[in-house]
């Protein structure tokens, strides 16, 4: 999701600054960065951009495609895998995105749909399993995630459920055994969405008690926090080498 407005905002610096320095005129305009990483195709009516712009990838497949009117994003915005194939879908009005963003896997495969309530400050958002089977439901409100989500198999059958305090500042954490019954005792397997294991979470008397793990995709230890009866007592975060970056 951060890629699309990445790419669009590197164009739209790069654009800026172009016309700044007097070079663009009605009609295509294409630009590349002095770099050469990045080529652009802009079409500019009465100094302003109008129409479908165009990123491509240095080896010249075309990367994105975002849609301006008078300047302001307006339409559909799509960025692509180098293979040609779509990788992200997103619609704009007025600058600012709506409806519901799509992300796809290289095969065509719907990994991610975020549907905008209040451009990208406010939106929910679904992860989904390889097998297209729903992972994870989440939400970002005021531009922060909050402590509300949902987690499931990849049999469609729930796992994990977040629930935020009313002051919103400390979370209930269920989770349920294949058969849908509470867990009470042990360790939590939390899977990630690419299959592996995201979170080891202990429990004690269907509470949150001990320390719980989370990995990276790539199954490094990320975080170590602490709990006691369902409350967070302590926090360590580690970088990609297992160094301790925080407390």
């Amino acid at each position: 999701m951060k890629k699309i407005f990445l790419t669009i905002l590197l164009c739209l610096a790069f654009s800026l600054k172009t016309l700044a320095n007097g070079v663009f005129k009605d009609g295509v305009n294409t630009t590349t960065t002095p770099d050469g990483k990045w080529r652009f195709e802009t079409i500019y009516k009465n100094g302003k951009k109008n129409g479908v712009s165009k990123v491509y990838y240095t080896s010249g497949e075309l990367s994105s495609e975002h849609t301006f009117k008078d300047s302001q994003l307006e339409g559909l915005s799509t960025l692509y895998y180098q293979s040609g194939k779509v990788h992200v879908e997103q619609n704009f009005k007025d600058n600012v995105p709506v409806g519901i963003s799509k992300t796809y896997l290289e095969d065509g495969t719907v990994i991610r749909e975020v549907s905008y309530i209040k451009g990208d400050q406010d939106y929910d958002v679904k992860d989904y399993y390889k097998n297209g089977k729903l992972y994870r439901e989440w939400q970002l409100r005021n531009n922060k995630p909050t402590l509300d989500w949902k987690i499931y198999n990849n049999n469609g059958s729930l796992l994990l459920v977040s629930k935020a305090s009313a002051d919103a500042k400390t979370t209930e954490i269920k989770a349920y055994d294949e058969k849908g019954e509470a867990f009470k005792n042990g360790i939590f397997l939390v899977p990630s969405q690419n299959g592996s294991i995201a979170s080891e979470i202990p429990y004690k008397n269907g509470q949150v008690h001990g320390v719980r793990k989370d990995y990276d995709d790539n199954g490094n230890l990320a975080y170590e926090t602490t709990y006691e009866n369902g409350s967070e007592t302590s926090r360590k975060a580690y970088d990609a080498q297992g160094d301790l970056v925080a407390k």
